[in-house]
């Protein structure tokens, strides 16, 4: 029996060296994928690397992720490692699940390191990423599989912050005078404020801030747990006061520089004031008649200062005011004096002096109203008689009862910085 044990023994050893050894040897070649969880913040960036050991000469790979959906949504992927560019790659998301396929020609082995990182956006609620174990494997070279582990994790989260935004004061539209309070609960103190990149007051549990613009502004609160409320938020503006200036006339003439200044009618303005460009008192008259008094001679009309620049400020009910400016031409006056007429018929059944334009003729008469001061007729016969006279002419003489003809006229304009004589013949064609 003894010898029996002793020829025995050896044999029983050198086997269980032989198990265990190759035992161990293959536990050794296992491989292991795996991914992060931990702790994240609600409705943000979360980042996961595949951590994988043990792959040796592979030249297929097959896995799938599973997440829930309250917990993640997928977004993308990227840090693809290096040997995986030897082969060909599809990363592809069907419902909750992520599903990498990689094979290549020249098999890799990567001992320990990242396969590549998958990137989602967080929910609200804990969940847990893990693998469908019926469609992971490594595929090696000669056709077999590596035997392999596959760990997931857990996902919880901080308490989600939340904030309700307050206008203690609002702003006028194009102005930055509102008072902003954004009031914070959930997460973790202390909280950082920002509005559009630059600080708020912090107030602990609220930030404020004052002078904010209108429209659209945004608003960052990063709570001690590094959790961000990231956000777009409009300040409302208050209306801005719709008016519109009217001048009569709309030019400056050099011989009756007088203006009109109105605007139209709302209700809504309680205050007002013009300033009209030329150095004069401002008024705050609702429609002020203003005469400019011109320095300009000899005016050049192609000067680069051939306008005088009007401005209207008015304020609204809410304290919300508007700026007005309009520019009003420096003009003299060109003439255009017909040189017939046809009475009766209107509007070639008068003798109007018109303001002078391209193309001026018969219907297309603007005339004269508001250019002088005044305009003075004189008409003659052929035999120097007179036959019309009128000191303060208005563009109504349709040749009384003068049989057709040729008359000769005399027409003197008056204006505060200068007189003009016009003299020329006229010729009445009455419609048979």
């Amino acid at each position: 029996m003894m010898k029996r044990f002793a020829k025995t023994f050896p044999v029983y050893l050198i086997s269980l060296f032989i198990v265990a050894f190759f035992g161990q040897t293959a536990r050794a070649q296992d491989a292991t994928t795996g991914v992060q969880g931990g702790i994240l913040c609600p409705y943000s960036e979360f980042t996961t690397p595949l951590l994988v050991t043990g792959l040796q000469d592979i030249d297929s790979i097959s896995l799938t992720l599973t997440y829930p959906a309250q917990t993640l949504t997928y977004e993308g992927f990227g840090q693809i490692n290096g040997q995986l560019q030897s082969g060909f790659l599809t990363v592809n998301q069907v419902d909750t699940t992520v599903r990498i396929i990689w094979h290549s020609e020249a098999p890799i082995s990567i001992s320990d390191g990242t396969l590549l990182s998958l990137t989602f956006t967080t929910g609200i609620e804990a969940g847990l990423i893990g693998w469908d174990d019926a469609t992971c494997y490594y595929r090696k070279s000669d056709g077999t599989s590596l035997i392999s582990t596959y760990t997931g994790d857990e996902i919880s989260f901080h308490p989600a912050l939340s904030v309700i935004i307050e206008e203690n004061r609002k702003t006028c539209a194009g102005q930055c005078e509102a008072n902003i309070v954004a009031f914070v609960s959930g997460g973790l103190m202390p909280y950082e404020y920002l509005w559009n990149a630059g600080p708020m007051t912090n107030n602990g549990d609220n930030g404020v801030k004052e002078n904010a613009c209108g429209g659209i502004n945004n608003l960052k609160i990063t709570d001690a747990n590094g959790c961000l409320i990231d956000s777009n938020y409009v300040v409302s503006e208050l209306p801005a006061t719709q008016i519109e200036v009217e001048t009569l006339p709309d030019t400056v003439y050099l011989e009756n520089p007088l203006i009109n200044f109105s605007f139209t009618e709302n209700l809504d303005i309680v205050r007002w004031e013009w300033d009209f460009g030329d150095g004069s008192p401002k008024s705050r008259e609702r429609s002020p008649n203003h005469k400019y008094e011109l320095k300009l001679f000899p005016f050049d009309a192609d000067s680069t200062k051939n306008f005088y620049e009007v401005k209207l400020e008015a304020v609204n009910n809410q304290g919300c005011d508007t700026l007005i400016i309009v520019k009003i031409i420096i003009s003299d006056v060109k003439l255009f004096i017909p040189n017939v007429f046809t009475p009766p018929t209107d509007p070639n059944g008068f003798f109007r002096i018109a303001k002078a334009n391209t193309g001026s003729s018969g219907s297309e008469y603007v005339p004269v109203t508001y250019e002088y001061q005044r305009m003075e007729l004189f008409v003659l016969d052929r035999w120097g008689r007179k036959v019309f006279e009128d000191s303060n002419y208005q563009n109504d003489w349709d040749g009384d009862n003068l049989p057709d003809g040729t008359y000769y006229y005399k027409l003197n304009t008056y204006g505060y910085f200068r007189n003009r004589t016009y003299t020329g013949a006229v010729t009445i064609i009455r419609e048979k």
